[in-house]
């Protein structure tokens, strides 16, 4: 085991501000939510886009747990496609409270750097607040993507937390 310390980022928006003009995607790029659950979908870009960035979580997981996880009616996963590639994804789970939480938010290595990030942050937001939803939030850390944290501000998001975390990472 070794001890890494790191930051934790609690966001939230609760209103959709600039996202009520319509958003236009990157050339080539479609997102399209997951009508039946497949846990194996959530599972590879979870474990793909994660490798960078110490996602380990959900990374020992059993299929049991995975699917578990993808079944619950309350998560909604959406696939983002790069010229009909298979490219991200974007999981909402929402919760009680007119509350939608953006439990991941990802791409693949090959697609970042192209604008797709920032789309699929306004989408998830607009999904979410076109749902009747009073809050959307999300977590990241000093761990994620470097240009994370700043992406979500410049979507809207707020910090509304922010904490210093000693945490045990397996050996991997």
């Amino acid at each position: 085991m070794t001890i890494r310390e790191f930051t934790v980022y609690t966001l939230e928006i609760t209103e959709p501000g600039n996202l009520q003009s319509p958003l236009s995607a990157p050339e080539s790029v479609i997102i399209e939510r997951l009508t039946r659950p497949d846990y194996r979908i959530n599972r590879s870009f979870y474990l793909k886009i994660g490798r960078d960035w110490d996602w380990i979580d959900r990374k020992f997981w059993t299929d049991k747990q995975w699917r578990e996880y993808a079944d619950r009616p309350e998560l909604e996963t959406w696939i983002v496609y790069y010229q009909n590639d298979p490219a991200g994804y974007i999981e909402c789970i929402y919760e009680s409270g007119q509350t939608v939480q953006i439990a991941y938010l990802g791409l693949l290595p090959q697609y970042t750097g192209r604008g797709i990030g920032s789309y699929m942050t306004k989408y998830a937001i607009r999904q979410a607040f076109s749902a009747g939803t009073e809050k959307v939030w999300l977590s990241t850390c000093s761990l994620d993507h470097p240009a994370a944290l700043k992406a979500y501000l410049k979507c809207g998001f707020k910090i509304v937390k922010e904490e210093t975390v000693r945490k045990d990472f397996p050996a991997i």
